[in-house]
């Protein structure tokens, strides 16, 4: 099962990153999804602030949704450049090539 994570683009977290995403009360949020965001976003940061022991690791970045982008994204790119990088520019590069013998033999 891990290996078909693997080749839909799963990434492996290499940390634990504590988040608050209780979803917002009021009916209308469930039809409009950028309102709900902000508010979400709201409630995370005012959690986070109000606890003592949280509240320096909201401060340095590494609590909430943020803080779990920002490691998503730097795995998800470390993934890219080991994983489709490569062979995508193996095949670039033979497909220029061949373009080459093709002009040349023109």
């Amino acid at each position: 099962q891990a290996s078909e994570l693997g080749a839909l683009g799963a990434v492996r977290l290499r940390a634990w990153v504590p988040t608050m995403l209780k979803s917002p009360d009021r009916k209308e949020y469930a039809t409009h999804n950028y309102e709900r965001l902000l508010v979400q976003a709201q409630a995370e940061a005012d959690y986070f602030r109000a606890h003592p022991n949280l509240s320096t690791l909201w401060k340095s970045e590494q609590a909430g949704t943020r803080a779990l982008v920002q490691i998503l994204h730097k795995e998800y790119v470390a993934n890219l450049n080991k994983t489709w990088r490569p062979k995508t520019m193996s095949k670039i590069s033979a497909k220029m090539l061949d373009a080459r013998i093709q002009r040349a033999m023109i």
